[in-house]
């Protein structure tokens, strides 16, 4: 954006989200008798996943965050490479709240049929 350019809705939009995170609890305190479930997302530049849970009032609610750019090799990868690495790492970021966990979803943005998943991709669903 060119100095001088910043105008009264680029101030309006940036002051909304200052308060969204600053005046709501941001992150949730986790709840071991409520299931988690962990959202995962993958770009070109960067993975991005949240562990979650429903709160009392039935909002979804953020209880941990991780994100991390990609290696120049990992931006190479095919995208359910790439789904399948934010799974991984959200799972290893994640664990000590799902250990405890008998069953937990994973969601995603991306869906491959199973047949269409290459046979690396299969042990990588192993680990999961």
């Amino acid at each position: 954006m060119p100095r001088g350019s910043w105008r009264s809705e680029h101030q309006d939009a940036f002051d909304a989200v200052k308060t969204s995170l600053s005046t709501a609890p941001v992150l949730m305190l986790p709840d071991n008798s409520k299931p988690f479930h962990v959202v995962c997302d993958a770009s070109d530049f960067a993975i991005d996943c949240a562990l979650m849970q429903f709160a009392d009032e039935g909002r979804e609610r953020v209880v941990n965050h991780q994100s991390r750019q990609l290696k120049a090799a990992e931006r190479n990868y095919p995208v359910h490479d790439k789904e399948l690495l934010v799974m991984r790492y959200a799972l290893v970021k994640f664990r000590v709240f799902l250990l405890c966990e008998q069953t937990f979803a994973v969601c995603t943005d991306s869906y491959e049929e199973p047949s269409s998943v290459p046979t690396h991709g299969a042990l990588a669903v192993a680990f999961l």
